[in-house]
């Protein structure tokens, strides 16, 4: 009962300051997407890309790549978490396996590596499991209070955690994000911002230097979090009249007219996995006209790149990474298979 109170006194405060704290709209940058004008690109043009086939695993889960520059990639199929060599794309471990041992796993919901921990998020155990690069089991501890419960979480700093809560009792006054210590004691909710839906796009959290970028579900604004303040930091703002949040009553609207007008209720066309590398911000959408599409902006420019990836309709892109320079690009298909596609930012940016 006190962790309950604690956690509405919390709300109701930050809810005050808000305006104040939470929506520094005059900082905010535009990343202006003109998908019009986007550099054609061919993924299997040699004189691009270079291509890595990737061993075989089951059908992949909806889940970000990490690629942290130690000579891995690490993604999950529906059950498993996998890394790959960059190199020459052979598999070198599983991390772990369902089971309801200490270091087994009912389901992986989603993972994200910590320092030189490899994390594992069981949302059926309410656990967080975590290995070593190796494959090691280390420890495992509880994630969950009763008061809400967790999406998806990421590491804020040495003595916080920062958390996307689950849809949970009123949607009008559960927080969509919360800080929390090294034993998942609430601290605080973080923004006026509410949970409108349970809808999970794709791993939402990136980090950088200033502490955690967060993308809300079904957002076109990009959060700058820090143990002590949050504050919006990018805007996303499509030319070629993409379906934009603001036109609509709420979430559940817009994925209502989305699956009413497309068909079939498909998140696709929202922008999703960042990563920001240097100086370049990176992420994916798909164009009505043009399918998958790569953005990266330049911070130091104020500028944004924008390409089409030329894929055919029965291939997908999986996810986009930038790192040390290059972009990474994840793509699958069932006559394809599983590639890993790479490039210099400068040679993509020379076409």
């Amino acid at each position: 009962m006190l962790m309950f109170r604690k956690f509405f006194f919390y709300l109701a405060l930050v809810s005050l300051v808000a305006a104040a704290g939470c929506n520094r709209e005059e900082g905010v940058k535009e990343i202006v997407c003109d998908t019009e004008n986007a550099v054609a690109l061919n993924v299997l043009d040699a004189g691009i890309f270079q291509e890595t086939a990737l061993e075989p695993v089951p059908l992949l889960a909806p889940s970000h790549i990490e690629i942290p520059g130690d000579g891995g990639l690490y993604f999950r199929s529906n059950d498993s978490l996998y890394r790959y060599s960059l190199q020459d794309g052979r598999r070198e471990r599983i991390y772990g396996q369902r089971g309801r041992a200490k270091n087994e796993y009912a389901n992986i919901w989603e993972y994200w590596l910590d320092g030189d921990s490899v994390c594992i998020y069981d949302v059926n155990a309410n656990r967080l499991l975590r290995y070593s690069r190796d494959g090691e089991w280390q420890d495992s501890q509880v994630v969950m209070a009763t008061e809400y419960s967790f999406q998806a979480l990421c590491r804020l700093d040495d003595e916080h955690w920062l958390a996307q809560m689950n849809f949970r009792g009123d949607p009008g006054v559960t927080p969509r994000l919360g800080i929390f210590d090294n034993d998942f004691g609430f601290c605080r909710p973080v923004g006026p911002w509410t949970l409108l839906s349970g809808t999970y796009v794709s791993y939402p959290f990136c980090r950088n230097a200033e502490g955690v970028l967060y993308n809300a579900p079904l957002s076109d604004e990009l959060i700058q979090v820090t143990p002590d303040t949050e504050y919006v930091k990018y805007k996303i703002v499509f030319k070629d009249g993409t379906m934009k949040l603001e036109n609509y009553e709420n979430e559940w609207a817009l994925l209502m007219a989305y699956e009413v007008e497309r068909g079939r209720r498909d998140f696709s066309f929202l922008p999703q996995g960042f990563y920001e590398d240097g100086n370049y911000l990176g992420f994916r959408y798909t164009s009505s006209k043009k399918g998958p599409m790569l953005a990266l902006y330049d911070m130091r420019k104020g500028v944004t790149h924008c390409f089409s990836l030329g894929l055919p309709e029965e291939w997908q892109c999986r996810d986009a990474v930038i790192r040390d320079g290059k972009v990474y690009l994840v793509i699958y298909g069932e006559d394809l298979g599983l590639r890993l596609m790479s490039t210099d930012i400068k040679t993509l940016l020379a076409q």
